[in-house]
């Protein structure tokens, strides 16, 4: 139905955009290019979330998200037992990877997620996965996961990037360099990975036995272009179709030119992360609490991201994600800065040390803003701007590292879980071992990780939605994880040529091509 109703709307759009008279004189291209902004240095699921607009091309996953509901993918159904302990998937038949063309089985789910469970080869994400005890295959077409207790957001889990599946002959043929070369990359999907240049470009291929249909678009091109007002160029001169990550200063000019700007719905924010480590001074939460009222949210996102409809967050996770609740904006208090300040102990003011990076959208300008507003109250910001590869030296360090290594009180930062539920943030913010993999920040609340540990093995909805609305609380008003600056909509521009495009972007900004269409 899905199909049909595109095509019904791809016939009309068409019509409207080249006064074409009867829908059977359309033509339609078989190649799209694509803008994007950065080259991952894998594909290997489970690595970056930012990975996850190619990685979705060339793996299924068993189950996945369609909105906010899971549907099934590689798995037909389901069911869990009554001690929540043990989830059974019945996996689609006749289904095969797409350059071994080895046929799919419940060996590969195995070895897929039994990756998470070696403690010597951790991979960034493995807390969205350390509920899993282990796989057990029933038969080729069976797989039961065994969990180490009941637990609320296992599906939510699977449906992640983390739960794509692969080959099980190359994760013991390739082990932590699957995903870094085109050999070893073998899914299930609607694309084949054809070509890749360093740097440079992806070319991707229809998959035309994938069990969901073939794609509509036979070349699916990807160019890297780092810097936002070249990718703008590339499409006023028809380079490319469609640019991800639009420079927003050029929004009115590319609608004023013709080119349709889509905003998407998304729950990216964007913050400035606190080193909540010993050796920060914003260990102290009074002291976190001081820059966020002496800034105001608000006048930055007028200032800054108007033009790409950004929102000033009114709570630590966007509303489209389940377990939030409206705090309204943070109070903007300069006063109440100053008290906070002299009770932590710095009456006469503090020096803080901040990252910013134009890796995210006008991010050294909104450092400067932040810097100007908590001068007015005696906090000094000393301001680091550097590239992508500064940005990503951050991560991985210990607390003690970083200090010595980096020293950085405060860094840019983007968040949103992609199961699309607080429970999703466990791993960026408890500081229980066996779940903070993640915890780049060295964020520390004991409150904090019993609520994670509860919300995730409650499975009464509404006990649940409690706990998770406590969590925001603590971590938006009381003990706050990050400066919170904007809410982000996903900005794609494309030319009027790109067909089917709203309704085939997801929560995490990532285009379901296979549905897409272009005229010719």
């Amino acid at each position: 139905m899905k199909r049909v109703l595109s095509l019904i709307l791809a016939l009309v759009m068409v019509c409207g955009l080249a006064s074409v008279a009867l829908a059977d004189e359309v033509e339609y291209g078989d190649t799209l290019t694509v803008a994007v902004d950065q080259d991952p240095e894998t594909l290997n699921p489970g690595i970056a979330a930012s990975n996850e607009r190619y990685e979705r091309l060339v793996y299924s996953g068993l189950v996945c998200l369609e909105g906010k509901e899971i549907v099934p993918d590689l798995a037909e159904s389901w069911e869990v037992s009554e001690d929540g302990l043990v989830w059974t998937f019945h996996l689609r038949d006749n289904v095969y990877f797409t350059v071994s063309g080895k046929k799919f089985t419940a060996e590969d789910v195995k070895a897929t997620y039994e990756r998470y469970l070696d403690p010597e080869h951790p991979l960034v994400h493995s807390s969205k996965m350390n509920w899993i005890k282990e796989v057990r295959v029933v038969d080729d077409l069976t797989c039961e996961i065994v969990c180490n207790g009941p637990y609320a957001l296992a599906l939510s889990a699977l449906a992640g990037h983390w739960g794509l599946i692969l080959n099980a002959d190359l994760v013991a043929e390739y082990g932590d360099d699957l995903g870094k070369s085109i050999e070893s990359i073998d899914g299930t999907g609607p694309y084949i990975l054809k070509e890749h240049i360093w740097n440079e470009s992806y070319h991707f291929e229809a998959n035309p036995d994938y069990f969901g249909g073939a794609p509509y678009i036979q070349n699916l091109n990807f160019v890297i272009i780092p810097d936002a007002s070249s990718r703008t160029i590339a499409l006023e001169t028809g380079s490319v179709d469609i640019v991800c990550g639009v420079n927003p200063s050029d929004v009115e000019l590319l609608e004023s030119e013709g080119f349709p700007v889509v905003y998407t719905e998304s729950n990216g924010q964007y913050l400035f992360l606190y080193n909540c480590s010993e050796q920060s001074v914003c260990h102290d939460p009074r002291v976190r609490l001081a820059i966020n009222h002496a800034v105001d949210t608000e006048a930055i996102v007028n200032a800054l991201y108007a033009d790409v409809q950004g929102e000033a967050p009114n709570c630590f996770a966007t509303m489209r994600d389940y377990g939030t609740l409206d705090l309204g904006v943070f109070p903007y208090d300069p006063e109440l800065s100053k008290q906070l300040l002299a009770e932590a102990g710095y009456p006469d003011g503090i020096t803080i040390s901040l990252f910013a990076s134009p890796t995210y959208t006008k991010n050294p300008e909104c450092a400067e803003i932040v810097k100007q507003m908590c001068a007015e109250v005696g906090i000094n910001i000393e301001i680091t701007v550097g590239d992508n590869a500064a940005f990503m030296e951050i991560f991985g360090h210990t607390p003690e590292s970083f200090a010595e290594e980096l020293g950085y009180d405060m860094f840019c930062m983007g968040q949103g879980p992609s199961d699309c539920d607080i429970g999703g943030y466990q791993g960026l913010y408890t500081s229980d071992p066996e779940r903070n993999d993640s915890n780049y920040g060295f964020y520390s609340n004991a409150e904090v990780d019993e609520l994670f540990a509860q919300q995730a093995v409650e499975t009464d909805t509404e006990e649940r939605l409690k706990l998770l609305n406590r969590l925001c609380e603590i971590m938006y008003l009381e003990d706050p994880v990050g400066l919170l600056i904007w809410n982000d909509k996903t900005p794609f521009a494309m030319n009027s040529r790109v067909l089917n495009f709203e309704g085939n972007v997801n929560i995490m900004g990532c285009i379901d091509y296979k549905d897409l269409q272009i005229a010719a």
